[in-house]
């Protein structure tokens, strides 16, 4: 008896209208990203949550040994904007050319990456993959956005 006046004090939480999909970027049933504004903003937010969290570690293990600030890989900063682009990529499993697109959408982005790396190479290492690892992120997602589209002849609806 105790534990039913226990549970009428506290409900539990419904969960059955919970998803597990994030409410930014929207995406359509099947779990493709809607909108390219969308998928560049949040993978532009994930960089910048990535560039504070990579700076701190940094300077914890500036605190903790002798290294310098700043050289950790900036690179690392594409961590979960990759993430976000595999979510998207998994969304397309019903076409096989989305491996071609990724993988060509992928190489461009890397390639432009590293050329835009190599132009600040006098900076940190932070500093300059971060620059890398920016001009990557943002031209991946035009890239794989526009691109499976066009392959797949999909269209987003207008809304």
């Amino acid at each position: 008896m105790a534990k039913a006046t226990e549970a009428a004090r506290y409900p539990r939480a419904d969960m059955s209208e919970r998803t597990s999909s994030p409410a930014v970027p929207r995406r359509d049933a099947g779990g493709r990203v809607l909108r390219l504004t969308e998928l560049s903003g949040v993978s532009l937010a994930y960089l910048v949550l990535n560039a504070v969290g990579l700076g701190l570690i940094d300077g914890l293990v500036v605190v903790l040994s002798d290294q310098k600030f700043g050289s950790s890989s900036g690179w690392l900063m594409v961590i979960l904007p990759g993430l976000l682009f595999f979510d998207d990529f998994r969304g397309w499993r019903a076409y096989r050319v989305r491996y071609l697109v990724a993988i060509v959408s992928a190489l461009v982005a890397i390639g432009l990456g590293l050329v835009a790396a190599g132009l600040v190479s006098g900076l940190p290492p932070m500093a300059s993959g971060g620059v890398g690892a920016t001009v990557a992120v943002l031209t991946y997602a035009p890239l794989w956005f526009l691109g499976i589209r066009w392959r797949t002849g999909d269209r987003p609806e207008a809304t």
